[in-house]
């Protein structure tokens, strides 16, 4: 398996920090639209399975690329 360069680390970061941004847009419009009540909107957005593998592949890309700067 080839790494990916420090360039495509930063990209696939920004690309799914984007992502999950408007992922949690379309929630809070869909929640406002219900007019759902703020603690139901924050724990659908917390427990959004979703959010949740995104989040946590976020964390490993951030890792790995303060790992990469350290060693720079």
């Amino acid at each position: 398996m080839v790494e990916a360069s420090f360039e495509e680390l930063e990209e696939s970061i920004k690309d799914l920090t984007s992502y999950k941004e408007r992922l949690v847009n379309e929630v809070a419009g869909a929640a406002q639209r219900l007019n759902m009540p703020k603690e139901k909107y924050e724990s659908t957005i917390k427990d959004h399975g979703e959010l949740k593998k995104i989040n946590k592949v976020l964390s490993q890309l951030i890792a790995e690329r303060e790992r990469r700067q350290l060693l720079d």
